[in-house]
C-alpha cells in the first residue's frame, strides 16, 4: 500500500498503519514465528491513534491513563 507523503513521518517500528474507510489508523504490531509456513507473521494490536492531515497524529482515548 502505497501510503501519502504526510502519512511517512508516522511511520515507525513495530506499528502498522492502515486506511479504514479514506482515514488513517496507527496499530501496534506484534511478530510471531509460523512453523508451518518457516516465516514471521504480523500480528495487529492495539490501536494506537489515527493520523489526519490537519493534526498529524491524533491519541486514542481508549488506552491512555486517566490521572
Amino acid at each position: 500500500m502505497n501510503l501519502p507523503s504526510w502519512v511517512l513521518p508516522f511511520k515507525e517500528p513495530h506499528t502498522a498503519i492502515k486506511c479504514i474507510t479514506g482515514i488513517y489508523y496507527k496499530y501496534a504490531v506484534t511478530y510471531r514465528y509460523e512453523p508451518t509456513r518457516k516465516r514471521t507473521i504480523p500480528k495487529s494490536g492495539v490501536l494506537l491513534g489515527k493520523i489526519t492531515e490537519q493534526d498529524g497524529f491524533v491519541l486514542s482515548p481508549k488506552h491512555t491513563v486517566q490521572v
